[in-house]
């Protein structure tokens, strides 16, 4: 993947988490959330944002190895909660969807973040 891709891909899948969060926000208050009936686009979303980092070289799972300790407890952390969400809320499908998609971006943030700092310490990749 290219430099210009990293640079893309992390904002990108920050503000779709954060836009996520408050709409599992305000779903969980039992408020439409702030996108209406277009919420559908965060959650088609969670999944674009992926195309790029599953196209790029190295594999994103290698980029994992290179990411801070913190920013791993955190996607754990993330995860369990989702694990969580969807045996409480089971019947919920708007709350079950902003969790999942939380995590689809927190997770391509992730990956975006890791393969930047592998490409930072690989001097033979073309940029």
């Amino acid at each position: 993947m290219q430099r210009g891709a990293f640079e893309f891909v992390g904002p990108v899948a920050a503000t779709g988490f954060v836009l996520s969060l408050v709409t599992h926000v305000a779903v969980m208050q039992g408020h439409e959330g702030p996108f209406g009936r277009y919420v559908f686009l965060l959650y088609l979303g969670s999944f674009l944002v992926w195309i790029p980092l599953w196209s790029s070289q190295p594999y994103p799972r290698a980029a994992l190895k290179c990411i801070p300790p913190w920013l791993h407890t955190l996607n754990l952390a993330l995860f369990v909660y989702e694990i969580v969400n969807l045996a409480v809320a089971h019947h919920q499908k708007p709350r079950m969807l902003s969790a999942i998609a939380m995590e689809f971006y927190a997770l391509a943030f992730t990956a975006s973040y890791g393969l930047r700092r592998m490409s930072a310490h690989d001097t033979t990749s073309p940029e």
